[in-house]
């Protein structure tokens, strides 16, 4: 019975090692095509067809919601600076990517390229099709909103980190010496530091891009700062991150609101 038992558990570890092992060839196998999916870019003159093909061919081969997402996510980015041409693949793609298991980073990436997507998608239409900007710009600010609502579950710094140094401990001595010990210990504490103040300064970037987005929309005539302030209000359920928000818009002299015209220019907002 014992030797029965053995034998299963020593064939369960053996498959979990096997999984792992085909897991991370299989991710290498992956990055390495998304990057040469990456590399098919060449602005407007992408072959956009090409990209679309080979993106439906990695979706039928990696089928994990892991790898769909890195698929998804790449091809997000691809439509989204390459012009946006196609506007609403960005718009598609990044609402995909956003459903399956993406980094932190790429979420709020991602929330990015969906609101630039809707407005620009809606500039790139004939101007008889297009929605006035007063119109839109209540549409594309959403996802930005969406993006900042993620982010209060992290502690945003208020001013971009300063990276700290990180000493060298390259010392000749016992590994279980004191000496070594305490240098060890004292290098390890400064790459803590220096890590934490990586993430903290993509989190302040991030968050940067993320308000910067919803200020440029709303620091364009016509002004509508109680619109604005509804809309973030209603989405990010924090007063401080709308405060913080309408300060922006007031450094700006944007804090009023503005008739709608009846006739508005579609195309572009007024200056």
């Amino acid at each position: 019975m014992w030797r029965y038992l053995t034998i299963c558990l020593a064939f369960l570890a053996f498959c979990a090692i096997v999984n792992v092992a085909y897991i991370a060839r299989s991710n290498d196998a992956l990055t390495t095509k998304l990057h040469e999916l990456d590399q098919m870019r060449n602005g407007k003159n992408t072959p956009f067809d090409e990209v679309e093909k080979r993106g439906k061919e990695l979706l039928a081969e990696y089928t994990t919601p892991e790898e769909q997402a890195q698929i998804y996510y790449e091809l997000t980015e691809m439509h989204g600076q390459t012009g946006m041409v196609h506007a609403d693949l960005v718009v598609q793609y990044a609402q995909k990517a956003l459903a399956l298991p993406v980094d932190a980073f790429q979420r709020f990436r991602l929330y990015v390229f969906w609101g630039d997507a809707i407005f620009i998608g809606n500039i790139h239409k004939p101007t008889q099709q297009q929605t006035p900007f007063y119109e839109i710009r209540k549409v594309a600010v959403r996802p930005y909103l969406e993006g900042l609502k993620e982010m209060q579950a992290y502690k945003i710094p208020e001013q971009r980190p300063n990276f700290p140094g990180v000493d060298s401990y390259d010392i000749v001595a016992p590994e279980n010496s004191p000496v070594y010990q305490r240098f060890k210990k004292q290098h390890d504490d400064q790459m803590a530091a220096r890590k934490k103040a990586e993430f903290d300064e993509k989190l302040w970037s991030s968050h940067q891009t993320l308000m910067n987005a919803v200020v440029d929309l709303y620091s364009k005539k016509p002004y509508a700062a109680t619109e604005l302030r509804q809309i973030a209000t209603k989405t990010l359920a924090d007063p401080a991150e709308v405060d913080a928000l309408m300060k922006r818009i007031e450094a700006n002299g944007a804090l009023k609101d503005d008739p709608i015209p009846e006739k508005a220019n579609p195309q572009t907002p007024n200056k």
